[in-house]
This record gives structure tokens, sequence and C-alpha cells, in this order.
């Protein structure tokens, strides 16, 4: 990706009137800082997805925009929203996804299934970084909850897209996280528990689909936290083990992935922490 995108941008610095080199330019970088933000390259990722945001809202304001230019630009933006809080960067995330959220919004207007599943993985991920600042609990609730309800309404009608229930228990975690620190535990594990009966069948019939096992990972973390928060130590315990199995198969497979390797010690370290 790296060659690809330097001969794309010699051509496009060849001929910058070639809308179609600026597109293959920006895609190719936005592929690349998926690859870096995986292998802990924050900055350089950070730098690429947002030359490939600017380029595409560049590619939309042209006389010849073309109709995958508009739902590349609402992945772009969704994705530099969380590098940037992955980086702490948490005004500038909120920013971001703030922008594409209403981009989105606008979009949705008579648009496909695959716009409003745009607009749920966005409003998702502005919940996540809302819920990190101070005094936006709130809004951070609401807009979990709209992507909550615009997957369940995908599901509704069609129940085989086996990504919208990804999606949706990526949710429902997020949903438990909040709950769990306003101490509604309760109502906590009743979606952690509904978020793991979607995951766990996929998971055992396709155990290499990482995702799914990535998502579950967070629902079984939750679920220990839960289970600790009510005096529960022997199943935090077990839910936390069950999570690092599932950790230690993902970082087999990905190996060079620094985010997994994190994500692995930083549980290790709390199943310690409740041992001592």
């Amino acid at each position: 990706y790296k060659r690809q995108g330097q001969i794309a941008g010699e051509l496009f610095t060849d001929d910058p009137n070639n809308l179609g080199y600026l597109r293959t330019v920006a895609i190719i970088r936005q592929n690349l800082a998926d690859q870096q933000i995986e292998l802990g390259m924050t900055d350089e990722a950070t730098n690429n997805i947002a030359f490939a945001v600017d380029a595409l809202a560049k590619l939309i304001k042209s006389p010849r925009p073309i109709p995958s230019d508009q739902p590349l630009l609402l992945l772009a933006l969704n994705e530099h929203g969380e590098m940037l809080r992955r980086a702490g960067r948490l005004e500038e995330s909120k920013d971001v996804l703030q922008q594409a959220y209403a981009q989105a919004s606008e979009a949705i207007v008579g648009g496909t299934n695959d716009t409003r599943h745009s607009l749920a993985r966005i409003s998702l991920n502005l919940g996540q970084t809302l819920a990190l600042l101070p005094d936006q609990g709130h809004n951070a609730k609401a807009r979990i909850e709209e992507a909550i309800a615009i997957w369940e309404d995908l599901i509704k009608s069609y129940p085989a897209i086996a990504y919208y229930q990804r999606y949706l228990a990526a949710a429902q975690a997020a949903q438990a996280e909040l709950l769990l620190i306003s101490g509604q535990t309760d109502e906590a594990v009743v979606r952690l528990e509904q978020a793991r009966k979607r995951l766990e069948p996929t998971v055992k019939l396709a155990p290499n689909m990482i995702a799914y096992r990535d998502v579950l990972v967070d629902v079984l973390t939750g679920s220990a936290r839960a289970a600790l928060a009510t005096g529960r130590t022997d199943e935090a315990k077990e839910r936390l083990s069950e999570a690092i199995d599932h950790m230690e198969q993902i970082t087999k497979q990905t190996p060079q992935s620094v985010l997994a390797q994190a994500k692995l010690q930083k549980l290790v370290a709390e199943l310690n922490a409740i041992e001592q």
C-alpha cells in the first residue's frame, strides 16, 4: 500500500486535475492507516487518515464526484475520530465525529441500509468518545441508544447479515459500560448477556473471524467488572480468564498487532489485581 500510495501521489503531482489519482491516493492512505494503527504507529496512521478525509471532502465538492465518495468520507471520518480517541485527543475526536454525525444524518434521508449502518457506527463511536468527556454522560447515552435502535431495526429486516449482530453487540457492551458507571449493574448484566448470546455462536462456528472474537472479549470484560461490582469475585475471575483465552487466540492470529498485545496485557493485569 505504501508503495502504491507513493506512485499514485507522484501521478497526482504530475496531473493535479486528475481526480481519479487523488481518489486512489485517498483510498490507499486510508488502508495504510488501518495497518499502521494495528502496528502502534498512531501518529503516522492519524496523518494518513486525515489526508484521506481532506482528499475525499475535496472530491465530493468537485464537479465530478462519484457515488462512493460520500460513504468513503463517512468511513474515514469515523476512523479518524476513533484514532484520535485512542491517542487521548478527546476534544478533537468529538469534533471530527460530530462532523461525521451531521453528514451521516443528512445522508440517511432517502439513503440505503448501508447509510443507516454508517450512521449507527458513527453514533456509537461518538457516544464512546463523549463517555470519556466530563458532563457528557447524557449525550453519550443518547448516541449509543440511537446506534442500538438502528441496528435492531436492520436486524429485524435482515437477520442473516452477521455484522449487524456484531455491531449491535458492541453497542450493547458500550451501553453496559455506561450503566455500570451509573451504578445500574443489573441492567448492565442484561445487556452484556444479550451481547454474549449474539456473538458466541459465530465465534464457535467461525473461530478465525477476529472482529467477532474481539467484541466478545469486550463483552466478557464488562461481565467481569459487573460481577466484581456486586462482590462475585470468582465469577469475575472466570469471565476475565475467558476473555484472556479469546485474546490469546487473537494475538496468535495477529502476532504483529501492537493493539492486540496491549489489550491482552491489560486483561492479564486486571485479573492479577483481583487475585492479589
